[in-house]
């Protein structure tokens, strides 16, 4: 019906939640009490036919300044990011991703969206294994894992166990002294605040 989504992780602090939800004016929260009651609806297939600059969904920053800012996203410069970027991936060892960056940064919900745009499976890596290096490279293997999103400070001290990551894609902080033998890197800027991906 035309409604921009924002993105929020239950693991934030309840206080930066309540912020964003007010902030925003959320009508609807979608939980996992939403979704059960949703499964029980008939689907309504007349939905509006929606402009490229009508709103599809709203990140936070940080909050760096002080309190999280909301920046909304429209439908065109999304489409158009995604749309750049949905053919980087190009001649992988394996169709699969893996998503590292939440996907309440622009860099997760781009990631998944440009991943789905090609038809590829994507693979949600816990945090937990996120933060420990060893594991997370024992993922992606296992996984086979050909692509994925990480920031400079963790691919700085990343060393892959297997062949199978080709790409990586960094970015949303300063990238310095980083190299691999192993797969290509990539170094994409895009600030919250545009949803553009510079390559």
């Amino acid at each position: 019906y035309g409604y921009k989504i924002v993105l929020l992780d239950q693991h934030y602090p309840q206080e930066r939640i309540d912020y964003s939800i007010k902030d925003a004016g959320v009508k609807v929260v979608i939980d996992e009490a939403f979704i059960e009651e949703a499964y029980k609806c008939q689907p309504d297939y007349n939905l509006p036919q929606l402009t490229e600059d009508d709103s599809t969904i709203a990140t936070y920053t940080s909050g760096s300044p002080g309190t999280p800012t909301g920046v909304p996203h429209d439908q065109g410069s999304l489409a158009e990011s995604v749309v750049r970027s949905v053919y980087m991936p190009e001649h992988m060892g394996s169709d699969t991703a893996a998503l590292i960056a939440p996907f309440t940064f622009i860099a997760g919900a781009w990631m998944y969206l440009t991943v789905l745009c090609r038809g590829w499976t994507v693979v949600i890596i816990p945090m937990d294994i996120v933060k420990n290096p060893r594991q997370l490279a024992e993922f992606i293997a296992q996984h086979n894992v050909s692509y994925t999103y990480m920031p400079p400070r963790l691919l700085k001290i990343f060393k892959p166990v297997s062949d199978s990551l080709q790409m990586v894609i960094t970015g949303s902080e300063k990238v310095s002294g980083i190299y691999s033998d192993k797969f290509k890197i990539v170094n994409c800027y895009g600030m919250t605040e545009t949803s553009a991906t510079v390559v």
